[in-house]
């Protein structure tokens, strides 16, 4: 009788753990990822070492300096953007990289900090690149006109400074969730005819295990996983930002007074 009642009592508290998992099973699911052992893994032929959004976002907040202007980007409306900065800097790690400010009519500048001195005294725009970053997620090709008549012009006369910018952007860069929108992106669009800015497409498919879409509003949504290698270009990226502190603090007071910097 007494072996009954606890066998009752076993598939009750069975039954309202299945509950239990069945209404939570995204987070079982993405523990189960996160933590799945490399041998399991290895038979499954597949690599479930990955990270969360929401995870990187803390460990971004811990590492990148207060003073750099990236730090707007933390967040799950722009991180996606804080991907496209990375790989960009990664590809001239000699060069100083500097994430504009909101209020920018660009979203970073880049030069050769040998030539800070000589772009201040000669105003040298050309020392200057300046970057623009853009996520879409279709692949309408109409939207590449529009872009390049917004960025390829100088914007100096501006309320408020909003949106300034002291000459044309020189590498507008699109970037894709999926390898589909950019393969068919690639076919429909002649990027020759493009100079200034020129136009630069990126997949960034591949930094991503899970993409969860907010809702509402444009980036990212809670449940989005990227994996190691994505988070292995942030951690360099966060290190270089924090290399060149005492640069970025420089430029941000060169901006700060001049937003048509370096007219």
């Amino acid at each position: 009788m007494f072996n009954n009642q606890l066998f009752i009592i076993f598939i009750i508290y069975y039954i309202i753990f299945i509950i239990h998992v069945c209404q939570h099973i995204y987070f079982y699911e993405l523990f189960f990822h996160i933590h799945q052992p490399k041998l399991v893994s290895f038979f499954l032929n597949h690599s479930y070492t990955t990270i969360t959004l929401i995870e990187v976002i803390g460990y971004s907040l811990k590492r990148i300096p207060k003073s750099h202007n990236g730090i707007e980007l933390i967040g799950f409306r722009k991180f996606k953007e804080l991907f496209q900065h990375a790989r960009t800097a990664a590809k001239n790690p000699e060069d100083y990289y500097h994430i504009s400010a909101p209020k920018q009519g660009y979203d970073a500048l880049s030069f050769n900090p040998n030539n800070l001195q000589k772009i201040e005294t000669e105003k040298n725009i050309d020392l200057v690149t300046f970057h623009e970053k853009k996520m879409i997620q279709s692949s309408r090709a109409d939207k590449i006109p529009n872009f390049f008549k917004d960025y390829s012009v100088s914007k100096s006369v501006c309320k408020g400074n909003h949106g300034v910018r002291p000459g044309p952007v020189d590498q507008l860069e699109v970037g894709f969730y999926s390898t589909d929108n950019y393969n068919n992106f690639v076919k429909k669009v002649d990027l020759s005819v493009y100079k200034k800015p020129s136009i630069i497409l990126e997949d960034y498919s591949n930094n991503y295990e899970k993409i969860v879409l907010h809702h509402k509003h444009d980036g990212f949504g809670h449940g989005t996983i990227i994996n190691n290698s994505a988070f292995e270009e942030l951690k360099w990226f966060y290190n270089f930002l924090e290399k060149n502190e005492e640069m970025c603090l420089y430029v941000n007071q060169l901006l700060k007074d001049n937003p048509n910097f370096p007219l």
